[in-house]
């Protein structure tokens, strides 16, 4: 597949909106997760079902950036690579932690900032721009690296990874007696990024793609109850361990979604301007959705919506947020002194 042929990864623009939407109905359940502890059984179960649904959300993202990046044409630059990737990460990184930390703390203090900065402590979403710089700079090494592998070097490497960052440390969370060291976050996307090029590569039969949905849906299942087993166990305290991005089940539905995107949404459009714009807002939408989701959660015209019909409510949540956050990133897209910044 090349890049630059629109027609080919016009799966990829449906695949960054659902995602990004997703993000957004995970953190409107995200509460709910809490409420097995406070005695409110069916509210935890709903917000397990949903955030069960959701965990792919994350990686995805990764795998985007991967498969786009990894199966570039361009003749490979260094400069013109970092150039171009931390123009489009610093400023909105820089910017939105200031934003966040003044909105957090009511007020501003430069040292307090600069520790919750290098902390990764300011707010909770701004995560994602660190895991995502060591990614960028250490994606040189993985561009080179694809341009000389195979497709059975590429799936030994991830093979490895699998075991090293996703089964040991889910097995570690289980059995807490296996105290075995791996590759920790950085691991994790990079094998992400890697996953999503080897995925947007190869071709899959009908027969394969069947077997990945079945695992997918089962891994749903394995997280939703896993999730509800453990947590009953430890007397509602939240387990997180079935929520964690690199668990095998997050793992294997993160590549049933991708593969059901690439198969069932990579048809042709006559015009795709609308679908591209929204695809472009959607790191907007990602930066500024907290705020908003807040403001929901915290308005009590909306606390009704966290009692009754929330396989329905959530969504909605999320829907709701999702448009306001996406007009909002489309008027500062068009503002030219701060378009940048998202």
């Amino acid at each position: 597949m090349k890049e630059n042929v629109k027609e080919q990864i016009i799966y990829m623009d449906f695949l960054r909106v659902f995602a990004a939407f997703a993000v957004i109905v995970l953190h409107a359940a995200a509460p709910l997760l809490k409420k097995m502890a406070e005695g409110e059984m069916t509210l935890f179960m709903h917000g397990n079902l949903i955030d069960s649904a959701t965990r792919w959300c994350v990686p995805i993202f990764f795998m985007i950036s991967g498969a786009l990046l990894l199966n570039s044409k361009r003749e490979f630059d260094l400069t013109f690579f970092l150039k171009k990737r931390f123009d489009k990460i610093l400023i909105p990184f820089l910017v939105f932690s200031v934003i966040y930390f003044y909105i957090n703390n009511k007020g501003f203090d430069i040292t307090q900032f600069i520790l919750k900065f290098a902390n990764n402590a300011i707010a909770g979403h701004l995560w994602f721009f660190y895991a995502m710089i060591a990614v960028y700079l250490f994606s040189p090494v993985l561009i080179l690296f694809v341009k000389h592998s195979s497709q059975k070097i590429n799936l030994f490497v991830l093979l490895v990874w699998f075991f090293f960052c996703s089964l040991f440390p889910f097995l570690n969370g289980i059995i807490p007696l296996l105290k075995i060291n791996f590759f920790g976050p950085f691991g994790i996307y990079l094998g992400y990024f890697l996953l999503g090029y080897v995925l947007f590569t190869k071709d899959f039969s009908r027969m394969e793609r069947l077997l990945i949905y079945v695992l997918g849906l089962l891994s749903y299942f394995i997280t939703f109850y896993g999730t509800y087993y453990y947590t009953q166990e430890q007397g509602g305290t939240f387990f997180p361990i079935f929520y964690t991005y690199n668990s095998p089940n997050v793992l294997l539905m993160s590549i049933a979604i991708f593969i059901f995107f690439k198969y069932n949404c990579n048809f042709k459009m006559k015009n795709t301007k609308v679908l591209t714009k929204i695809s472009s807002l959607t790191f907007g939408v990602y930066l500024i959705h907290p705020y908003f989701l807040g403001i929901s959660m915290r308005n009590t015209h909306f606390n009704f919506l966290y009692n009754d019909h929330l396989l329905i409510t959530i969504p909605l949540i999320g829907m709701t947020v999702f448009v306001i956050c996406l007009i909002l990133s489309y008027i500062i897209s068009i503002i030219p002194i701060i378009k940048k910044v998202i």
